[in-house]
């Protein structure tokens, strides 16, 4: 599938918000930075975006993570250690509290572990590099719980292609359901099913 007359945005997240690498068709890429997701996705609103974070959360953590951890590890050979299993939904919960001592993110970290643990089969608690990113993954979440509600057109690409998944307004679900994995409407390029995870 051609890309060719599309706005692309690359995005991550960063301190200040979300970092977005972007360009409209036929011009030049240039770097934004915006406050909250929610803001950079008003700003492209007809955007193809990949986001470099996981998005979708398990109710519990089995060996080798979700389908999209176990997927791209053996496609990036010794840098498989670089994608983490995310933990559970109850995890990343745990605590959503404003840090304001390093003590009280430790102890927040101490708490998400212990839910991890109870929710992974074998048992595992969080790495310090996953805590330090709940914040975002959590804000991609309470997006696409809001998402499922208003039922708007989300797009989602990948490196072999472009998956959109379509919302649509008042008899979206009826949609969305008939249409997983039907080549042209909401398989990818070579009509895949829309993983369970999304």
């Amino acid at each position: 599938m051609k890309l060719v007359g599309h706005a692309l945005a690359g995005v991550d997240g960063c301190k200040a918000g979300w970092i977005a690498v972007h360009r409209e068709a036929d011009a030049a890429p240039s770097v934004s930075v915006f406050p909250s997701l929610q803001v950079l996705l008003d700003a492209l609103p007809d955007a193809l975006i990949a986001v470099d974070m996981p998005i979708g959360l398990p109710d519990f953590s089995s060996k080798g993570g979700r389908g999209p951890e176990a997927l791209v590890r053996p496609l990036i050979g010794a840098r498989q250690s670089s994608v983490f299993a995310i933990p559970s939904r109850a995890a990343l919960y745990a605590d959503t509290s404003d840090f304001t001592t390093i003590e009280a993110w430790y102890a927040a970290h101490r708490r998400a572990s212990a839910v991890a643990m109870g929710t992974s089969d074998p048992p595992r608690g969080v790495s310090i590099q996953a805590f330090g990113i709940f914040a975002k993954i959590r804000e991609i979440d309470q997006l696409l719980i809001a998402a499922r509600t208003a039922r708007p057109c989300l797009r989602i690409a990948s490196g072999s292609g472009v998956l959109p998944t379509e919302w649509r307004h008042g008899d979206g679900a009826a949609e969305e359901d008939k249409g997983r994995g039907q080549p042209g409407r909401h398989g990818g390029a070579q009509g895949a099913a829309l993983p369970a995870w999304l």
